[in-house]
């Protein structure tokens, strides 16, 4: 009797000790929770983009959650001792009951920063360009992040914000252009260029011209009506870079900056082949290219070549330069 006794006891204790010792998983609940429905006693991923700091708190906005008054969440969260800045994206494993109000008001015991996806390269970080665009808009009390996008034809980045708590029905969303380049805040610019280079007339030199053909290409010919360059256009970007653009089998030897009736401008000497390699041509010439900014509006970039390395050639093509003009009608 004292062995069952015994065996019982022991079986028991057994089944306790693996009830203790059998590890409890976390609930995971993916960004579901409304004002409605406020997280408390579970872990909760909240994924969206610091908007706010201050000494010991970031104000993240949501990527995805809706609270009750139609705008996307937004949460103060303790930042646990570590250093944020205002654009990125974080991740926050939250815990416990979180406020109500709005924005709302909870802890986290885990924050990560993640990467903000770009499908382009450039110069900026979209994290840099969401900082600034904040920052341009420091009225707002709780800036929500409705977009961000980047237009490659323009080097110019696209963000939209609201402000979570203003007073206007509908919330108005801001929309921020931001160039690539410089970073500096402007207005959007058109993804097709406004000015084409048939906005382009030329009055000097004597018997020179521009013309137009069929599929829009404009070649420029000079008095004995020879072929000897042509105009191409492309959309206005401020940091538009002609090494993206110059032919192959070519070196820029040259750069530098000009003035010319249309504004200020580049010319690249560029030394190129006088035949491919397989053509059995050899020795190299001189392509000239200007580079035309007309702000907000095109770039026109003119190439000029005779075949030859002559400066009398240069001073040709500069002369063509002085003698254009823009019309915009």
């Amino acid at each position: 009797m004292n062995r069952i006794v015994c065996s019982a006891i022991l079986i028991l204790s057994l089944l306790s000790m693996t009830a203790c010792t059998t590890p409890v998983q976390p609930v995971v609940v993916e960004e579901s929770q409304t004002a409605d429905s406020p997280h408390s006693n579970e872990t909760t991923v909240y994924t969206g983009y610091v908007t706010k700091m201050t000494t010991d708190r970031i104000l993240v906005a949501s990527e995805t959650n809706i609270s009750v008054n139609g705008n996307k969440d937004a949460l103060w969260i303790g930042s646990l001792g570590k250093s944020f800045s205002v654009g990125q994206r974080v991740r926050a494993i939250l815990f416990g009951d979180i406020d109500a109000s709005y924005p709302g008001i909870g802890g986290a015991n885990r924050i990560d920063t993640i990467s903000i996806p770009v499908s382009n390269e450039t110069k900026l970080m979209a994290e840099q360009a969401l900082a600034i665009a904040i920052g341009s808009k420091s009225e707002m009390e709780v800036p929500i992040v409705m977009n961000i996008s980047y237009e490659m034809n323009t080097h110019q980045w696209s963000i939209s914000l609201l402000d979570g708590l203003a007073d206007s029905e509908p919330r108005n969303v801001e929309n921020i252009y931001i160039n690539d380049g410089d970073g500096s805040v402007g207005t959007q610019i058109p993804s097709t260029p406004i000015y084409n280079a048939s906005n382009l007339e030329l009055t000097a030199p004597q018997g020179w011209s521009l013309r137009a053909s069929d599929r829009g290409d404009v070649s420029i010919h000079d008095q004995s009506s020879a072929t000897v360059g042509e105009v191409t256009t492309y959309v206005y970007a401020v940091d538009f870079d002609f090494k993206f653009y110059k032919p192959n089998h070519s070196e820029v030897t040259n750069v530098e900056d000009i003035d010319i009736p249309l504004g200020s401008a580049k010319l690249y000497t560029l030394d190129a082949d006088n035949g491919t390699a397989a053509s059995g041509i050899e020795g190299t010439h001189d392509v000239y290219y200007a580079v035309i900014p007309i702000q907000d509006k095109a770039i026109f970039v003119l190439e000029f070549s005779r075949d030859d390395k002559e400066a009398s050639t240069k001073e040709q093509f500069l002369a063509l330069l002085n003698g254009l003009r823009l019309n915009p009608n």
